[in-house]
């Protein structure tokens, strides 16, 4: 393991392609794991999972007409 690597801040988002399950693992001190979950950047956890669930919302939508072409 490289030795620069810092394991007692670390965070990983998977998913379950099969359900679109996700799961969040955020190791850390309070301070990481309070700016990790209230940062809105553009790489954030925040625009992400909004992105996903905007994907997850259209997904489920009848497309009926569009699939008849």
């Amino acid at each position: 393991m490289d030795d620069d690597f810092d394991m007692s801040e670390a965070a990983n988002l998977m998913l379950d392609p099969a359900s679109r399950t996700w799961k969040l693992e955020v190791i850390g001190s309070a301070s990481f794991i309070l700016h990790f979950m209230l940062d809105n950047g553009d790489n954030s956890l925040t625009k992400k999972l909004w992105d996903e669930a905007k994907f997850d919302q259209l997904i489920t939508y009848d497309l009926g007409e569009l699939n008849e072409f």
